[in-house]
């Protein structure tokens, strides 16, 4: 059987990140919990040019394409494949971007 300390290390995710900004990376690091196998959050709020914008709307004003969906879903099913529990978060919350992507995805998921 193997030791708590090589079950964390396997059970560790990559640092997955994609965007143009490396401060605000959009799936940020998962939490502790994951590394026993509780729980895994992916949080993606979109890369617009105008991060830094005080406009709500330039700011989330992102929606991802299929092809970049498409390249989240096999990532996310990893993940879970490890986790008790999945949590994607999509914080791209302009006009209906957010629950569009957060369809788009679900059904990539669920092929």
């Amino acid at each position: 059987m193997a030791s708590a300390a090589a079950r964390r290390q396997r059970a560790r995710p990559p640092q997955v990140q994609s965007g143009r900004r490396a401060r605000l990376p959009d799936a940020v690091r998962l939490e502790a919990d994951l590394h026993l196998g509780h729980l895994a959050v992916v949080r993606l709020h979109g890369h617009s040019e105008k991060w830094d914008s005080k406009d709500i709307h330039e700011r989330f004003g992102y929606r991802y394409s299929g092809q970049e969906l498409e390249e989240w879903a096999p990532r996310i099913a990893g993940l879970a494949e490890d986790a008790r529990e999945t949590h994607v978060l999509f914080n791209n919350c302009y006009r209906d971007y957010a629950q569009t992507n957060a369809r788009q995805l679900a059904a990539l998921l669920r092929a």
